[in-house]
């Protein structure tokens, strides 16, 4: 019979100091500022280790602590959500998204005849990012509520299930849906609809000015011939708020609770922006 003492577990285990090893020579290799990760197998933490900087301006070594924006990952909390309505009877999947977002409807958009299920399942086919994406590069605000329905209005690439097309858009107009079902806003409902029942005591979304000292910054990628980066800061995105669903992805660290029985997570201090859109602007 197998037990705990030589199944999986004690085989990762065993190779937890090699696999921090591997990380700080990859690290080096690819002259990222830092990486943070976490190994979980069993139920038992395995690993949690960070080898390099938290932010390369004022060489503050990474921790275990520190967070980290976990990108479109987040968009699980946003589907979570939205079937947890479901289950309640307070959504449903096949709804037009122009019933709970009713500018739509009211522009004659087609895209608020698309549903729920096609949205979570890009299916929609509305646009990726909208005509105006220059906010990935920080170089303007990220959309509010009018401009990010503007976006999707005008951003219909192709037929309902005609093709998958993965859509940030789309799963901002699911945050902007969850907010009219539940009367409050996505960051706060997510945060006592999922993230409080798994326990993720350190997740949470945007950024908390009283919590910018347990952030990774954010930096720059290095170009070809470039040596140095440059720190965008602990935000790591434009100051401006975003909307629900276009907005920052929640943050955790390798050492926050993890909820699946083996599983591997991975985080470097950022080097772009904030990365994918997450169902929320509060993320």
């Amino acid at each position: 019979m197998t037990t705990s003492e030589d199944g999986p577990t004690a085989t990762i285990r065993a190779a937890a100091g090699y696999l921090r090893s591997w990380l700080e020579a990859q690290a080096a290799h690819r002259r990222v500022p830092g990486v943070q990760v976490a190994v979980r197998s069993g139920g038992e933490l395995v690993l949690s280790a960070a080898v390099g900087v938290a932010d390369v301006g004022t060489g503050a070594p990474l921790t275990a602590e520190h967070l980290f924006h976990v990108a479109s990952h987040s968009k699980t909390f946003t589907a979570t959500a939205v079937l947890q309505l479901v289950e309640a009877g307070r959504m449903r999947l096949d709804d037009p998204i122009g019933s709970h977002v009713p500018e739509l409807e009211a522009a004659g958009s087609p895209i608020a005849r698309a549903t729920v299920r096609e949205l979570l399942g890009h299916q929609s086919g509305v646009t990726r990012d909208g005509a105006h994406a220059d906010f990935w590069q920080l170089e303007t605000s990220f959309p509010g509520r009018e401009r990010l329905i503007a976006e999707a209005g005008n951003g219909v690439v192709h037929g309902r299930n005609e093709h998958f097309k993965y859509s940030n858009v789309g799963y901002g107009l699911i945050g902007l849906a969850i907010e009219a079902v539940t009367g409050e806003p996505f960051a706060e409902h997510v945060q006592h609809a999922v993230l409080g029942p798994l326990g993720l005591t350190r997740t949470g979304a945007d950024h908390d000015p009283a919590r910018s000292d347990e952030y990774a910054a954010g930096h720059t990628a290095l170009l070809l011939g470039e040596q140095t980066r440059r720190v965008l800061g602990h935000d790591g995105t434009a100051p401006t708020r975003r909307p629900p669903g276009s907005g920052r992805p929640p943050r955790s660290s390798a050492s926050s609770p993890r909820p699946h029985s083996s599983s591997a997570t991975t985080g470097s201090s950022p080097t772009t922006p904030s990365g994918s859109c997450s169902g929320s602007s509060r993320w």
